[in-house]
């Protein structure tokens, strides 16, 4: 990508993952975002969705985790977790810079080691991620599995959890608390090995705050209130948009003219 000076800026090829036979207005949107600010997209699926835009490239999700492995996970209300245990796989391959599928691109990504940031003081999402496939986050994130007991669990609750393993019935994965695998474990392990001075400020990738989004269909906001010139990616929370029964945004509001920026 040509930037002013006649320098060259590199970019990360962006990879994302989606179960479903479509992706929807929105996923669909975000993924073209990328692509209109230069990057490579790479869509990681066992089936191909009937609406991915021109464009970005397909590949096969067998190939980083069989899908019988991930069969107890591909279900409604799982599909998060899917996501986080697939995201890590990405990023021990070395393919490049994790997104999520609703996380809308204003600005390109510089490519970096480590690409994470704040979503909230003290937590770390995931939404936007990437690390060195050899780095000592990555392989603590990698070894995430059956059987796992989250270390910053509290000692009793660590003990009640390690005895049900020795016995032989782990709680599984699906069964722990929303955001376990995702945000709870990379912000430990971020903690864990001392890298909070690499986490990015939360305007770069989470201006919006969670339970914020009904923002997003107001046509009395504009987008300029939402983010900052140090923006890269909003990311949209579409289960929270999912959640609050949110119809099709208004042309006018943020949303509405974020998604008409791609789809003209």
């Amino acid at each position: 990508m040509a930037v002013p000076g006649g320098e060259t800026t590199l970019l990360p090829v962006v990879n994302a993952f989606w179960t479903g036979p479509r992706l929807g207005r929105i996923h669909a949107a975000c993924l073209a975002s990328f692509l209109k600010v230069g990057h490579h997209v790479v869509l990681h699926t066992y089936d191909v969705p009937s609406d991915v835009p021109a464009g970005v490239h397909l590949a096969n999700a067998d190939n980083l985790v069989p899908r019988k492995e991930l069969a107890e996970y591909d279900r409604p209300g799982r599909y998060a977790l899917m996501s986080d245990l697939i995201r890590f796989r990405i990023l021990g391959a070395g393919l490049g810079l994790y997104v999520d599928c609703d996380c809308y691109c204003l600005r390109p990504i510089e490519d970096d080691e480590f690409i994470f940031g704040w979503e909230t003081d003290g937590s770390v999402n995931g939404a936007v991620l990437k690390l060195p496939p050899s780095s000592a986050i990555l392989s603590d994130l990698l070894a995430i599995g059956p059987g796992f007991v989250p270390p910053w669990y509290s000692t009793r609750r660590r003990a009640l959890n390690t005895l049900r393993t020795l016995l032989g019935f782990p709680k599984p994965l699906h069964a722990m608390a929303w955001g376990t695998l995702g945000p709870a474990a990379i912000s430990y392990y971020v903690k864990r090995h001392g890298l909070e001075n690499r986490v990015r400020p939360r305007e770069e990738f989470y201006p919006l705050a969670h339970d914020e989004v009904e923002r997003l269909f107001d046509p009395a906001v504009s987008i300029d209130e939402l983010v900052t010139p140090r923006t890269k990616v909003v990311h949209l929370y579409n289960e929270m948009i999912r959640r609050k029964n949110l119809d099709a945004p208004p042309p006018t509001s943020p949303l509405g003219r974020m998604l008409a920026a791609v789809e003209a």
